[in-house]
Formats: C-alpha cells, structure tokens, sequence
C-alpha cells in the first residue's frame, strides 16, 4: 500500500471517531451557579498616596529645604527650613518659612514678607479652593517647590500634564528604611518621592530639572530636595496655630499693591553692570533717561513672551510719543544661542543683558519671575509680579510718574 492511500484511511478514520455535531444551542449555566467576578487589581502605589492625602484632615510638617545648582566647575547651594499646617475640614493653612507667612483661615488668606514695608497682603479665601487656585492667589507656592501641598488639596501631577509618565520604582540600595519610591517624568523635569509604607505619606522629595529646557548647557545640574518630617497626622490642631499677627501693619487687597510697598520703593535701585546679548557692557547708572523699566525674564517662564511683546510695544510708544524711558530685560541664566532663538521667533528686539550669577536677582528679590521694576529719577518707584498684558495700564503708570516728575520740578523753579 503506497502513502497516498496510507494517509486516506486514517483521515476516513478520524472523521468517523469525531462527535457529530448537533444543530441545538448550547444551553445556559444554571442560575444556580453565577460566573465568579475577578478579583480587583490591588491598588497602584499612587493611588494609595493620592488617597493617603485624601484622606488627610490634620497636617503639619517640618520641611528641610535644599536647592543644589551646578554650573560648570561652579556649584551653588541654598538651604531653607519652613513648617506647614493643614486643617482640611475648616479650610485652613500655614506656611511659615523664613521672612514670609501665609495663614488661610477658611475665609481670608493673608501673607505678610519682610520684602514689603508695614503691610500685608489680605484677599477672600480663593473659590473653589484647589491647588491651581491657591497658586494662583500666591505664586511663590507653586510647584515643585512644596510637593507634599500639591497632594494635600488633590492635585495630580498627571491629570494637570498628560505628558507625564509615572513609574513605581525599588528602595534606594543606600535608603536604610528601605522606602518604597515613586517616579514622575516629564520633558522639563524628574520627580522622585519615597513613601513612608505605614502612612504612604512623602517623607523625601527629589526634583531635577532638565537643563537643556532651561537653556543651560547639558553638563549643569539644577535639583531640589525636600526632606520632610510629619510631626501630626490626623490629630485636631489648636486655633493658635493658624495665627496671624496684623500689629504694626496694613492690608491692602492685591499683590500688585503689596508690589508698591516692596522693600526697594523709594531707594536708589541695587548697581547693574552685566553684558548685553551683543556683547557690550551696560552699567544701569549710565542711563539718563527720566525712567527705567528693568524686566527680568527666562524662556522657561510661561506666557514669557506675552510680557515681551507688550515691553517692545512699551519702547515704540515711548519713541514716536518722545517719552523719556528706556527698556532694558535681564535673562536669567540662559545661554546667548537659547536667547537669540526665542526672540527671533517671537521678532523682537529688545536690549537684553546676561545674568549669569545670583547677584542681581537676589538684590532685585527676582528668584520668582516674572519681576519687572520701574526706576524713576533715580529711585525705584514700582516692583510688578506681572505686567497683566494692558498697555494702557502700563503707559498710564509710566505717564503719572513723568507728570509728577515734571510737576515736582516745576513747582522746584517757583519756590527758588
């Protein structure tokens, strides 16, 4: 027998060994006996802090604060230590670091800084009361500086940036409490927080940022540490707490009249001698126009060019209407090639001068931008947190000073 014939008799074979198939439906699983559900995924690790925070209704820490730059062969360090109070059901907060308090009571929030002369800052509660909204009402608390805040009133990093991935990562091998760890990466920086395992609380946060994004070269460092020691967890906390002293000084209802009451009104403005995009040395006391507006800036910064544009505006206003006003910008930090790009793209060409160190932003109070000071006959006669976009706003101001300057001078000559 060949194989051709081999291979039809165990097919003929095979089909008769099968079953034959029936037209009748395949009946149902008795009611009896229901299809089991699967069990729940075991919730992620951000999902047991989120809820942690969530369910946070009394809080305070102490916070260890570290900032670490490198900059070629040079490295900058500062260091800072402040508390934080958290009463979740009466709305509440303290932030109390060094020469600066913010207290919400649930129905005023106020901030009081040694920046400003005999007054604080009292403004409603904001509505609704979110992260977003608290950053808003005050900048100076925006992320990643307090990150345990962020988690506090709700705020996810990835439900604000869907660009940002999150992964779960091993104990740091040198970490003695062997903490579990949590990652948040996005294109402008790198979080890492550890976890407390009992609390799932932060009890370490580390902050890179990406030097490239900031304009700096790829061989600079910028990191943030925050070590953060729980103190009260759940535990009801005293009225005193959220204290606020008012004596000796004034509220006053915006931040742009805080601004007016800064520390530097009515002096003669800190020296300035940087380099220009060009090249060319500039010396701020060299100046001989009637004011001086000085913008500090970075590329980094959002709505950046915003304020920008309204400052070209500002130089060609004042040029056809014969204003005596110059406009000189101060970049933070950024590469020259960085600068050039950005305002190539945005056609602009104002005068920019290069700050590589701290010395100038520290003496202007610039660490948080946008800060625009405006210098009128030698002495600083307004320091802005924002130009809010209005021209006309701007020119009014601008025009009020030279009219009392022209006013004052006037009334000089009929004395004499």
């Amino acid at each position: 027998m060949n194989h051709w014939m081999t291979w039809c008799i165990l097919l003929v074979l095979t089909a008769e060994a099968r079953p034959q198939a029936t037209s009748r439906p395949v009946a149902p699983p008795p009611a009896s006996q229901p299809s089991v559900a699967a069990a729940p995924a075991a919730p992620s690790r951000k999902e047991r802090l989120l809820d942690a925070y969530r369910n946070t209704n009394q809080y305070t820490a102490e916070i260890y604060y570290q900032k670490i730059e490198r900059r070629g062969r040079w490295r900058y360090t500062e260091e800072t230590e402040f508390r934080i109070a958290y009463d979740r059901a009466r709305g509440r907060l303290k932030i109390d670091r060094p020469n600066t308090l913010i207290v919400l009571d649930g129905m005023k929030l106020r901030m009081r800084s040694a920046q400003f002369k005999d007054s604080y800052l009292e403004i409603d509660a904001p509505r609704p009361l979110t992260y977003a909204s608290l950053v808003k009402a005050v900048p100076i608390l925006a992320v990643p500086e307090l990150p345990d805040l962020m988690f506090l009133f709700d705020e996810d990093p990835q439900r604000r940036d869907p660009a940002i991935t999150v992964n779960e990562l091993d104990p740091d091998p040198d970490d003695p409490g062997k903490r579990p760890r949590l990652q948040f990466v996005s294109p402008r920086y790198n979080l890492v927080i550890h976890i407390e395992p009992k609390t799932s609380l932060i009890s370490l946060a580390q902050v890179g940022f990406n030097p490239t994004l900031l304009g700096r070269p790829a061989t600079d460092a910028i990191q943030m540490v925050h070590r953060i020691n729980v103190v009260s967890h759940n535990v009801a906390l005293k009225d005193d707490v959220f204290a606020f002293d008012v004596a000796g000084s004034t509220p006053v209802a915006s931040l742009v009249e805080l601004g007016r009451r800064h520390r530097l009104i009515g002096h003669p403005p800190p020296p300035i001698e940087l380099p220009q995009l060009d090249g060319k040395p500039f010396k701020l006391g060299a100046v001989t126009t009637k004011v001086t507006v000085i913008h500090f800036w970075a590329t980094w910064l959002p709505g950046h060019g915003r304020e920008l544009a309204q400052l070209d505006r500002l130089v060609r206003w004042a040029e056809t209407s014969s204003k005596s006003v110059t406009v000189v910008t101060v970049n933070l930090q950024e590469t020259p090639d960085k600068i050039r790009s950005d305002l190539k793209k945005m056609k602009l060409t104002l005068p920019v001068l290069l700050a590589s160190g701290d010395t100038v932003t520290t003496a202007y109070d610039a660490a948080h931008l946008p800060r625009t000071v405006i210098v009128a006959e030698g002495r600083v006669s307004a320091v802005l947190d924002s130009l809010d976009g209005n021209d006309a706003v701007l020119r009014t101001r601008i025009d009020r000073i030279l009219g009392e300057q022209a006013g004052s001078k006037e009334q000089g000559s009929r004395t004499e």
